[in-house]
This record gives C-alpha cells, sequence and structure tokens, in this order.
C-alpha cells in the first residue's frame, strides 16, 4: 500500500497513532483519512471484526474517516479507486 500511494503522490504518514482509539497504517492528513491494511486471518475472527468497527466508529467521532482494505484487495485490485471515493 506504501507503494501505490507513493506511485500516486499522496502525502501520509506511517503508523500514527490516535490515543486510546487506534494505530492507522497511513494517514492522509489533507483528506482526514486513515487506511487499515488488514491480513484476512486475523482480521475475518469475531473479535478482530468487532475491535475494527469500534475503531471506524470512534475515528469518525473525532472527525477521520477510515477504511480497511484486506491484503487480497491491495493485491488483486486497484485500492485506488475505492480509495478515491473517500477523498472528497
Amino acid at each position: 500500500m506504501k507503494n501505490i500511494l507513493i506511485e500516486n503522490n499522496f502525502r501520509f504518514k506511517e503508523q500514527v497513532v490516535f490515543p486510546k482509539i487506534c494505530i492507522a497504517d497511513f494517514f492522509l492528513p489533507e483528506y482526514k483519512l486513515a487506511i487499515f491494511c488488514d491480513g484476512e486471518y486475523w482480521h475475518n475472527y469475531p473479535i478482530g471484526k468487532r475491535r475494527d468497527k469500534e475503531q471506524v466508529e470512534k475515528l469518525n467521532k473525532i472527525g477521520i474517516k477510515a477504511i480497511r482494505l484486506w491484503g487480497k484487495q491491495i493485491k488483486e485490485k486497484d485500492p485506488i479507486k475505492y480509495l478515491e471515493q473517500f477523498l472528497k
């Protein structure tokens, strides 16, 4: 995902801590967008799904949009097309 962001000229920060909420894999400050790159194994368990949903809800409450991308989405699809809908 990092290479995809670089190739598309996005300014971003890595491993951004949102205190008492989570650590985002990437954060695009210009868009107030947190990006999570989730592995299919751990994030597919019920506890992982619940935690991920809570993190997104908490970020939304503080004005941060959040998207979660599965590893498969990043590797096999064009994540930029998905990402673009959050850049408005």
